[in-house]
């Protein structure tokens, strides 16, 4: 039983294509006078072939003199945040060294490890949270400056 629904179903689909086949086939062609004169696909001389451009965004943002000057000032920054970060960090490296020396070198009573734990967790905080404000300043500024240049 369904089996003969199939044979039915693909004499149908092929009678609709047998239907359609000729159908386009005998439709009548659009005139050439309804095609745009001007038209990029056509000419006085007949149909041109279609023609295909690339564009090497590099090579023209590099020529832009606004987006030259935006990113040399962006760069400017990101230096200047990764000095801010590099100098900061070096601080907080320093104290945390001096805390790992005097740890290591006594005994230390509860409080005093204690003490020094807070103190390399807090210096562990800010080094993040500098690293995070740069990054956001720097990721703030290049987002002004892609505003800038859509506008």
């Amino acid at each position: 039983m369904i089996q003969k629904i199939f044979i039915g179903l693909n004499v149908l689909l092929l009678g609709a294509v047998i239907y359609l086949f000729v159908n386009k086939s005998s439709a009548p062609e659009m005139p050439a006078a309804a095609l745009p004169e001007n038209s990029a696909f056509s000419s006085a001389e007949g149909p041109k072939a279609p023609i295909m451009a690339y564009i090497n965004g590099d090579s023209l943002n590099a020529r832009y003199k606004f987006i030259a000057d935006r990113t040399k000032s962006l760069e400017q920054k990101y230096r200047a945040a990764e000095e801010r970060v590099r100098k900061e960090m070096q601080k907080r490296q320093e104290e945390a060294k001096k805390n790992m020396d005097y740890a290591q070198s006594k005994q230390l009573s509860d409080d005093e490890a204690r003490i020094i734990e807070e103190s390399m967790a807090r210096l562990q905080m800010e080094m993040e949270e500098i690293r995070a404000k740069e990054s956001e300043s720097v990721m703030k500024r290049e987002s002004e400056m892609q505003k800038e240049l859509l506008e």
